[in-house]
């Protein structure tokens, strides 16, 4: 027997008969043994060791004499004359008449039976090790994703910002001239510039979705708001294929408690799906359905329709028909039902149509009549300051704050920001966060300080919108933490709060 062959799991089988004597020769005992084959008990207890022969024929002895099952360790000598730990075990033979016929079992090499289970812990701990650095580095290569996507969209949002900002000044300043010569051209920018602003918006949603990390600002809000809001994003869609949208709603104001700006994002997105895959010149309807505690909006085209057997995949990410497909990331319907489940609703596909079921909120809830407050004058003209580093950002924003009714006053940079702050004693601040020197957040901190500093509104501006992020400009002490390019509504709500 080689050294090989003495590292193997070596089991031998014996079977004795009714006066205790070897009924089968096995092979495995003379291989590990190297001795003939044992005809008698006495035979094999001889090939014990010394010190365990004692405890090993009493233990025997009891067994065969009960016909009970047998179970022991001891040490057997090998043929080289090491001594291994082996374990005997047997059970007794009865016949059908229930006479007693001997035993049967085996002897297991229990030393290079235990190396085995080692081994195999062994192997399972540096499995599990494995498992666990992979997914370290799973979340590492997350993480690193989502910084970069991050980065990505802060990049990108600081150029779009001077420009939405600057087509609003132009138009302002057209609509104060009452020169439409310009109209047509300034309100395709606007509409290019809200796409691009768009896209990266849904840059960013591609981890929200994949790490769960989509952010609501709850509050009761009109659904015919959020409707209108809806189509005003999806009109270059709707513009470019010449389609008629028909809005089917009840008179009553129907009010959902949820994020206006999400829940606009998801109908646009419904409405964006309809006007790509409906006909050129084609119909869009909407219809808005009362069935209380809920609420059923109805978004559908006289396109072609889904094929029977797309719509259980049509809100899957990046869900794509080649036969219909148009471009795009693919996240659109994924991202909608995402947002309506959020909100405690949910959507189903049909042939050529989706229907979103929202709770309904009661007409005794807070917030009645909050689209008053947004269409009441205000109460007289805000006092703004805008602390940027970068005077493009600045300018503009001060130019459209100026457009709006505010008077303005603009610091480049976060020391100017602070000095500026008690000089100015604005109402309102809007601040860079990733500013040279003295951040956006030690500038807030400095204002807070400050005489006054406690009743100034702080408005973080920035091209960073994680939630980490706002969650660090809320701990900095700001009010508000807005991603540029800042939409007019919200610069709007700011003045006349």
């Amino acid at each position: 027997m080689d050294d090989r062959r003495a590292d193997q799991l070596w089991v031998a089988n014996w079977a004795v008969d009714a006066d205790g004597r070897a009924s089968c020769a096995d092979p495995f005992w003379r291989q590990f043994t190297g001795q003939g084959a044992a005809q008698t008990q006495d035979a094999w207890i001889d090939a014990a060791h010394p010190d365990d022969r004692a405890r090993i024929s009493a233990a025997w002895k009891t067994a065969f004499r009960r016909r009970e099952p047998y179970r022991l360790e001891f040490r057997l000598r090998r043929f080289d004359g090491v001594y291994r730990r082996v374990l005997a075990a047997g059970a007794p033979r009865v016949h059908e008449d229930g006479s007693f016929q001997g035993y049967i079992g085996s002897l297991v090499d229990m030393e290079t039976s235990r190396r085995a289970e080692e081994t195999l812990r062994e192997s399972d701990r540096r499995m599990r090790l494995a498992q666990d650095a992979a997914h370290a580095g799973a979340c590492e290569a997350d993480r690193r994703n989502d910084e970069f996507i991050a980065a990505l969209a802060h990049e990108l949002r600081n150029p779009l910002a001077p420009i939405h900002n600057g087509v609003h000044v132009l138009k302002a300043a057209a609509r104060r001239r009452d020169d439409n010569a310009d109209a047509p051209v300034l309100d395709m920018m606007e509409r290019q510039v809200r796409q691009l602003v768009r896209l990266v918006d849904d840059l960013l949603e591609i981890a929200r979705i994949a790490s769960g990390k989509i952010e609501l600002r709850k509050e009761p809000a009109a659904l015919s708001t959020v409707l209108r809001s809806a189509l005003a994003i999806s009109r270059p869609f709707i513009e470019r294929a010449r389609h008629r949208v028909v809005l089917s709603a009840p008179h009553e104001l129907l009010r959902v408690y949820g994020d206006p700006v999400r829940l606009s994002q998801a109908f646009s997105n419904l409405v964006s799906n309809a006007a790509k895959y409906a006909p050129p010149g084609g119909r869009i309807e909407i219809h808005v359905e009362s069935r209380a505690p809920d609420v059923l909006v109805t978004v559908r085209d006289n396109g072609c329709g889904l094929r029977p057997e797309t719509p259980s995949d049509v809100f899957e990410l990046f869900a794509q028909f080649k036969s219909q497909r148009e471009g795009g990331l693919g996240i659109g319907l994924a991202l909608a039902r995402k947002l309506v489940e959020l909100h405690g609703g949910a959507i189903e596909a049909k042939s050529a149509e989706f229907v979103v079921r929202l709770p309904l909120l009661a007409d005794d809830d807070d917030g009645a009549g909050l689209g008053a407050s947004a269409a009441s004058a205000p109460r007289g003209p805000k006092k703004a300051l805008v602390v940027d580093d970068d005077h493009d950002v600045a300018d503009t924003l001060a130019l459209l704050l100026e457009s709006l009714g505010a008077t303005v006053r603009v610091a480049y940079g976060g020391e100017a920001g602070t000095r500026e702050a008690l000089r100015f004693d604005p109402d309102v601040v809007f601040l860079d966060l990733g500013m040279p020197g003295q951040d956006g957040f030690e500038t807030a901190r400095r204002i807070r300080n400050a005489e006054n500093g406690r009743r100034k509104t702080l408005i973080a501006l920035s091209g960073w919108g994680q939630e980490e992020d706002r969650k660090r400009s809320k701990e900095a002490g700001f009010d508000a933490h807005l991603t540029k390019p800042a939409s007019i509504e919200s610069l709007r709500a700011f003045l006349l709060e």
